[in-house]
């Protein structure tokens, strides 16, 4: 069996170079049920970000609009098999769009997803490995600086993460308006936020996701004729979680996640010394169901501020003009495998899996769902393609043709990874490659008991790890293969 100590070290030292079937998806409510793990067929490599295809000349330039959440679990659509929730935005964005099932972030952590969703990179080239790391370096283009020098109007509504937040930066110069993230702001970020809007720093009353919402409206009116690009980056539903009193959520309903049950027998010993694992025991089932109720209030107010978004461009005659694209930057555990938090030495699928939909009437499909495996820095290259803008090398795929059936194809595998808690220096990595069926997760020491190795259609709920288990030696060499073959790259294209 292929050792996977030396590929490990291998991403280290490219990290340091560089700057340093199908189902439903596990819900939380009462009916919940196992996530959408169906394989994909994956016959030919989809187009990279160098090869997507431009707009036609004389085309007007569609405007685009990227929403996200900020700790967005898979499992919190209702459009999806969670009845509890309530997200009838995003149901409707499902009906008339495109939904990938299967989308996946690059590292489970706020600053380092958003770095390779803007750059379109692996942390090995961003440097930003942790959210200590929150930094984008010099001389990585953004896929707002590509879009902008096409003419494009480009704004920031909401949390940057990547940087001060009182600095324009990455492309958006032309409207900034971010969350002051100190302390003291932090404790009434939901209901008085303080802001920089275009350098100024401003008090708020109301809740913040409206106080964005109106913002990013106001841009959108503001920008004219031009074609825009606003990236709207809602905080909720992060903690603190403050429930939002107009969507109301029982608590004593609410079902708590199946894969709670898990009692981490098999699983590497790092898990249960790890701190997201201790601290369950302050999470009782009472308030357990009380920070999942608010929660999914939290979720459904963003649900209904990208209503209110969806409804204002209908109303300017701009829905057909616009691509919006809504995501989050990672998932979380609340509960499952008895763990709470998303700073875990884990890459389960309620981490590292996220929402994806894209709504665009008249080019986007209506109703269709692609079960392909698509990585979050595919945005990178799509955003690129769909603006006409100079395209550049990266390991970002342009995900246009997958959306509008115009062939091209999913990946065969990909690739996640954590580098520890963001108040650390990053250590050694946990990674794992990620194929229609199979995850393998390989630690930064291991023996095979510090490996995960899960059937995600026999067993979505990642309950037993198949690491040194017979059977399944030749998958296992397989995908310590493809994680040897991905370390020899630096982590780079694949």
């Amino acid at each position: 069996m292929v050792r996977v100590r030396g590929l490990i070290v291998a991403l280290v030292l490219g990290a340091m170079a560089v700057g340093c079937a199908q189902s439903q998806p596990a819900g939380r409510g009462p009916q919940s049920a196992s996530r959408d793990t169906a394989p994909a067929p994956a016959t030919q490599p989809a187009p990279r970000a160098d090869a997507g295809a431009a707009r036609p000349t004389g085309e007007h330039p569609p405007n685009i609009i990227l929403i996200t959440t900020d700790d967005q679990a898979p499992d919190t659509l209702h459009f999806d098999g969670n009845s509890y929730i309530r997200t009838p935005t995003l149901d409707r964005l499902a009906a008339e769009g495109v939904y990938f099932p299967r989308a996946y972030v690059v590292v489970p952590l706020c600053a380092p997803s958003r770095a390779a969703l803007l750059t379109g990179r692996y942390p090995q080239e961003t440097g930003v490995r942790t959210n200590a790391e929150a930094r984008l370096p010099d001389g990585l283009p953004t896929f707002a600086q590509l879009v902008r020098s096409r003419g494009y109007r480009c704004g920031l509504v909401g949390k940057w993460h990547l940087g001060a937040p009182e600095a324009r930066a990455g492309g958006f110069e032309d409207y900034w308006v971010t969350w002051a993230a100190d302390e003291a702001s932090r404790k009434t970020k939901y209901t008085r936020p303080v802001l920089y809007v275009n350098g100024e720093l401003k008090e708020h009353r109301g809740p913040l996701t409206d106080v964005l919402t109106d913002y990013a409206l106001q841009f959108i009116d503001e920008s004219g004729e031009q074609p825009f690009l606003l990236w709207l980056s809602h905080p909720a539903p992060h903690e603190p979680r403050v429930a939002d009193k107009r969507f109301f959520y029982d608590r004593a309903s609410v079902r708590l996640p199946a894969s709670m049950k898990d009692d981490l027998t098999g699983k590497p010993v790092r898990q249960r010394q790890s701190e997201c694992h201790r601290s369950i025991d302050q999470y009782p089932k009472a308030i357990l169901k009380r920070e999942i109720a608010a929660y999914y209030s939290m979720i459904q107010g963003v649900d209904a501020a990208v209503g209110r978004l969806i409804r204002h461009l209908e109303q300017r005659g701009l829905a057909q003009r616009t691509l919006v694209i809504f995501t989050s930057d990672n998932g979380l555990l609340l509960g499952e495998h008895q763990m709470v938090a998303k700073n875990c030495p884990v890459l389960y699928e309620e981490l590292v899996r996220v929402p994806l939909l894209f709504w665009q009437p008249g080019a986007v499909p209506a109703g269709v769902r692609r079960t392909e495996l698509v990585s979050l820095m595919d945005l990178f290259a799509t955003i690129v393609a769909r603006a006409g803008a100079p395209n550049v090398q990266t390991p970002s795929r342009d995900l246009w043709p997958l959306i509008v059936g115009a062939g091209g194809a999913g990946r065969d595998a990909l690739f996640v990874q954590y580098y520890g808690r963001g108040d650390e220096t990053p250590g050694p990595p946990l990674i794992g490659v990620i194929t229609p069926r199979h995850k393998l997760v390989a630690y930064a020491e291991g023996d095979d008991q510090e490996k995960e190795l899960y059937d995600l259609l026999a067993d979505p709920l990642e309950l037993k790890n198949l690491a040194g288990a017979t059977g399944y030696e030749e998958t296992q060499r397989r995908l310590e293969g493809m994680l040897a073959e991905f370390a020899a790259a630096g982590g780079g294209p694949r």
